[in-house]
């Protein structure tokens, strides 16, 4: 009973009173300046890595350029007899892709601590890092717990359906490559993502397990970059939060000037889009 009672009378933070770290904007701000970071070095180290491929292509002798190259770094008792160059690329781009994310996964574990996230829903949670995230924003919106594991239509109101094919895939790689134990076939994984949208959306499309390149990189970063703005803007309800807030700041302004502000505000700091500022300004009768 007394536990019932305390996930009652919980509330959520105004948005007037979070600090500065926790609002949408400065988030997602900081999550994809880390993101830009991260990119700038993985490029650095693809251009490496494509030169190396380059000069071994042009060799008369793989093995031996290999082991000359070693020696030159210090690599003195390195067996070429064995050596796989195409694993190594494809093991260079799956700890790429682990490095981005678990940037996102961060970002995550930061929400999962905020303000407007009910802290005694935590124990139910189930599934992978993004899922159990959005479980939390679900049901801390909603006021009780969602079902567990969180439901598709649920996960895909928060996340586009292409986003979250795209999250699933990429994190099986990282879990079949680098945890032997988890190693499975993700061709029907793949499948389900749609590969023209991927490509019109992204620049470019999955490559089949086993083909990983840079451009599995970028399709990563971009997907990371575009879950961590929706899960940012997830964590506000516009009934419960944003809608309260408007009228705090600007219910007393003249009916242009409040428009105008809340317009602004609804894109700019709490991350929403226009379809979202019509409804807002529609239910405020503004």
């Amino acid at each position: 009973m007394a536990k019932s009672l305390q996930i009652a009378v919980w509330k959520p933070t105004p948005l007037s009173r979070l600090p500065k770290e926790q609002l949408p904007v400065e988030m997602f701000r900081s999550f994809k300046k880390q993101l830009g970071e991260i990119n700038s070095h993985l490029c650095i180290v693809d251009v490496a890595l494509q030169d190396f491929v380059l000069d071994h292509a042009h060799s008369e002798d793989s093995r031996a350029f290999i082991r000359q190259r070693a020696l030159a770094h210090g690599h003195r008792r390195l067996g070429t007899d064995k050596l796989d160059l195409e694993f190594a690329l494809g093991l260079a781009y799956t700890s790429q892709i682990a490095l981005l994310l678990s940037r996102l996964e961060q970002l995550c574990h930061f929400v999962q601590k905020h303000g407007m996230i009910n802290p005694k829903f935590k124990e139910l949670m189930e599934g992978d890092f993004l899922r159990r995230t959005l479980w939390l924003i679900a049901s801390s919106r909603k006021g009780e717990k969602v079902a567990s594991p969180l439901p598709e239509e649920i996960a895909i109101s928060y996340i586009t359906p292409l986003d979250l094919a795209i999250f699933d895939f990429y994190r099986k790689i990282r879990n079949s490559e680098l945890h032997a134990a988890n190693n499975r076939d993700l061709t029907e994984l793949r499948s389900k993502i749609d590969m023209d949208r991927c490509r019109s959306e992204l620049g470019h499309a999955p490559t089949p397990q086993g083909d990983l390149s840079f451009k599995d990189v970028l399709v990563v970063s971009k997907t990371c970059q575009r879950i961590g703005r929706n899960v940012c803007r997830a964590v506000a309800d516009p009934n419960r939060d944003i809608i309260p807030e408007l009228k705090r700041r600007f219910g007393s302004h003249p009916v242009e000037r409040r428009q105008n502000a809340a317009r602004s505000l609804i894109t700019h700091a709490y991350l929403l889009d226009e379809a979202d500022v019509g409804l807002i300004l529609s239910e405020l009768a503004w």
